[in-house]
């Protein structure tokens, strides 16, 4: 049976002053999953941009208008079903919503294709209700096709009706929402979020940001990303969002691993266990013989071009790409190796950029109020909140606090649920010999730049932070040892 998939629509009538005759775009979005099965979708948040404005869009369905004089919002759709209850004992109520006034091939299947009932039904704008009777338990089909497309649900009936029957039982008209008056030009730059309902949480679609100049179908893809992905997406810039990895990043000497040039490499890598997992000062031990596990790095030493994940070398020169970010190339450990419990698949993973950080901390809405210094179980570090976020209830968060955050780790649990991000304070190396110093006071995580004050300095550029002092615009010696925090583009 063909699969309908209900849209949400945005119409953009631009009537520019050189026109005689005002123009159309018509924009239809529909929600999917990575794998390309439909996602219901509760609403798309459409933002302008260049003008710095946002809309709403509701489902079932909505239009947007836009014209000369600004932008008026009305309710529209497709037909849509929706039955309660489901499963049900005999009876249900079906609730069909449509666009406008339409004539419905209203149909009812057995599981095993069987037409059980049918009905030519004069659906109106707006909320259609039904009463829907089965004698028969089992599993049915209820199919409503319209000249401008069809829409399915399944039904469970646990108990037997009187009759099989669908009768009418009254309407619920359609209203206008809201209007409002926003400015639009054909190349204005869109930005497009789907959010739906999925086992109990709301979550984002990917972003489909792009220069709107014509209409299309938009498709808004949901996906939680792949293994080792946390769930909350984050704001790197006006255009990009990404996802953490699960904890940070840790290389052991034992077992082998695939890189990006096609080969197997000695040495294994995965994420931390927890977010708040740290090795400290085991990271004293690492050479080429050590069997256990380090959690902190020179910069760039994913292991390619001989640049060692255990490398103690006091020679600057002697790390990452040279003069040269390592953001993309090879040297990132993300880019060149596969990660055990990360895909296990080179490629996947990327350090973010000084730029990104940056943004990530204090240039994306609201950022000022998304991170503070927390502790979980004991254990210091840095809390960042994603873009869209909801506190679990029962639990407090205090933005940019030293010491008012502490959590169990069943709180951090529900954190976590939630998209929040932790960033242990793992310490640093650094000496000769080389040494782990302020574990559990201090964090620093590379990033995937260069010195950005200096291009002729040999350090590279980090984020650190001590209590609830976060600094995005620090560089340290490319031989120090500081954590490794990755990302995946949403």
């Amino acid at each position: 049976m063909k699969k309908f998939l209900s849209k949400i629509i945005l119409l953009l009538l631009v009537a520019p002053s050189y026109y005689a005759v005002s123009r159309t775009m018509e924009l239809r979005f529909s929600g999917v999953d990575a794998y390309g099965a439909y996602v219901r979708m509760d609403s798309v948040l459409a933002e302008n941009l260049v003008r710095g404005w946002s809309e709403t869009l509701l489902f079932p369905d909505t239009v947007l208008t836009f014209a000369e004089n600004g932008l008026q919002q009305a309710f529209c759709g497709n037909v849509v079903i929706k039955a309660y209850p489901n499963p049900f004992m005999g009876s249900a109520r079906a609730m069909i919503s449509a666009i406008e006034d339409v004539m419905a091939d209203v149909r009812l299947y057995s599981i095993d294709g069987q037409r059980v009932l049918q009905s030519n039904q004069l659906l109106v704008q707006g909320d259609n209700l039904f009463d829907i009777s089965l004698q028969k338990l089992g599993v049915y089909v209820l199919a409503v096709r319209t000249n401008s497309g069809k829409a399915v649900v399944k039904l469970l009936n646990r108990g037997g009706g009187s009759a099989n029957a669908i009768t009418r039982c009254g309407t619920i008209p359609s209203v206008d929402k809201r209007q409002s008056a926003q400015p639009f030009q054909p190349g204005d730059t869109m930005r497009f979020t789907g959010y739906a309902s999925i086992g109990g949480a709301r979550i984002e679609s990917r972003w489909v940001v792009q220069p709107q100049r014509v209409s299309q179908s938009v498709e808004l893809v949901f996906s939680a990303g792949t293994e080792g992905t946390l769930k909350g997406l984050f704001s790197v810039s006006p255009t990009k969002r990404v996802r953490f990895s699960r904890g940070n990043l840790q290389y052991s000497n034992v077992g082998t691993h695939a890189v990006a040039v096609d080969t197997i490499m000695p040495g294994s890598w995965r994420f931390a266990g927890n977010q708040w997992d740290t090795l400290g000062f085991s990271n004293d031990r690492a050479d080429s013989a050590y069997t256990g596990w380090i959690d902190l790095f020179g910069w760039g030493t994913s292991g390619y071009n001989n640049k060692c994940p255990y490398m103690r070398d006091p020679n600057p020169t002697h790390y990452g790409n040279g003069m040269n970010p390592i953001a993309g190339t090879n040297y990132d450990w993300g880019v060149f190796n596969a990660i055990i419990n990360g895909g296990n698949v080179p490629g996947l993973w990327r350090t973010l950029t000084f730029d990104e950080w940056r943004y990530v901390l204090d240039q994306r809405p609201g950022a000022q109020q998304k991170f503070s210094y927390a502790l979980i179980d004991g254990i210091g570090g840095v809390v960042l909140l994603p873009d869209y976020w909801v506190l679990p209830q029962g639990i407090t968060f205090v933005p940019r606090s030293g010491g008012a955050n502490s959590y169990s780790a069943g709180q951090w649990t529900e954190m976590e649920k939630a998209g929040a991000v932790f960033l242990p304070a793992n310490g640093f190396c650094t000496g000769n010999p080389v040494r782990a110093f302020q574990v559990n006071i201090v964090g620093s995580y590379w990033s995937s730049t260069r010195n950005v004050n200096d291009t002729s300095s040999l350090n590279a550029s980090c984020v650190s932070f001590s209590h609830h002092i976060i600094s995005y615009d620090t560089t340290s010696a490319r031989y120090n040892g500081h954590c490794v925090r990755l990302v995946q583009e949403e």
